[in-house]
């Protein structure tokens, strides 16, 4: 859903710093024009490119404007404000072909009803292969591991969330004396109107670098990612609730938020030096409270180095269930989603991710 569901009312006092939004907006835009260094078509640290979590993979990426759990710190931090005061903690597994791994674990809650918090780790292995000199010797074995420890806080008006995130790059290769660290800081804008519809943008790994520890102290400038995305939600069945209100017994209607609906989001994505951008289409449909299904597809992307329309060279698929007991000290939903992997054999790569708010 679009919001948590402890939706609360904002206090006044936040409603001024609004007006300066279209010199937010120009600002995320200038500082990723700023941070541009040609590297002639090369993606550093591309890894930082990959999807995560399992319901943001199910709906192919489109999940800009969605960012209602602590993913958001991946996709757009400005998520963080709008999240419930209650702790949530989301994390990802997932198992890839030739002993590649992609982790992580992030935490995510909201305070004082307009401020936003949270931190994670993204990882990505590579896979281990041994090393050999040039007769063919064997010189040990090697893992590629590269990691990203990320912060993040966000603010909120009554419907506009802004966030900043920073984050701690390491590229090592275990086993040998070879690694690279470096940072990139995010920003980005959440727009929540009528209920129903939010907008979002970011701006990912603008300024960033990596050094490594070569005797050049070779520098590598991180590309950076505007997204842009907008989301609906289609409620099946709005919850009426009829509560007394007085001692008198007077009967006071309430309408509630349903938790059977219908997520449609559609993302913009574009790649420092890519030709093309990517254009995503996701939806998530639960008809129960404890069950959804999501898919997701690119209406544009790349094809041979031309945007092709619909070319179904990628695409997502998952199913969330919710585990609802009095038993647990906390609410639990499992989410599964299948996905494109270029590298893998089958082309197919599984994702499972879990989400606690306690």
């Amino acid at each position: 859903m679009l919001y948590p569901d402890n939706k609360r009312s904002l206090r006044t006092r936040s409603r001024g710093w609004p007006r300066l939004l279209p010199l937010i907006v120009l600002a995320i835009l200038s500082l990723a024009n700023a941070a541009a260094q040609p590297v002639g078509g090369a993606h550093p640290e591309s890894w930082l490119l990959r999807n995560v979590g399992a319901r943001a993979i199910g709906m192919a990426g489109a999940y800009t404007a969605v960012v209602n759990e602590p993913a958001a710190l991946h996709y757009n931090p400005a998520g963080l404000a709008f999240l419930s005061s209650r702790p949530q903690i989301t994390g990802m597994y997932t198992s890839l072909d030739f002993g590649r791994e992609h982790n992580f674990l992030a935490y995510g809650q909201s305070f004082d009803e307009l401020i936003g918090v949270g931190v994670g780790v993204n990882n990505f292995v590579a896979g281990s292969f041994t090393g050999r000199d040039a007769s063919g010797r064997p010189l040990g074995d090697y893992t590629n591991q590269q990691l990203a420890a990320q912060g993040a806080f966000a603010l909120r008006t009554r419907n506009i969330g802004l966030g900043f995130s920073a984050k701690y790059l390491l590229n090592s290769l275990d086993g040998a004396d070879i690694k690279a660290d470096g940072w990139g800081i995010d920003i980005g804008l959440k727009l929540q109107l009528l209920d129903v519809i939010s907008i979002g943008v970011a701006a990912q790994n603008i300024a960033g670098e990596l050094k490594w520890n070569n005797d050049a102290g070779t520098v590598e400038k991180l590309n950076y990612t505007i997204r842009g995305g907008v989301a609906l939600e289609f409620q099946f069945n709005p919850v009426v609730k009829k509560t007394r209100s007085n001692i008198l017994g007077d009967v006071k209607t309430v309408k509630k938020r349903s938790r059977s609906y219908a997520l449609l989001a559609l993302d913009a994505i574009f790649v420092e030096n890519d030709d093309n951008p990517t254009i995503t289409l996701g939806t998530e449909i639960a008809p129960l409270e404890v069950l959804a299904f999501r898919a997701g597809i690119p209406v544009v992307n790349d094809e041979d180095g031309d945007a092709a329309f619909l070319p179904f060279n990628a695409f997502g698929l998952g199913v969330s269930v919710k585990v609802l007991s009095d038993e647990l000290p906390f609410q639990l939903q499992i989410d599964y989603a299948l996905a494109k992997d270029y590298v893998s054999d089958k082309d197919l790569s599984h994702h499972l991710s879990l989400i606690a708010q306690f």
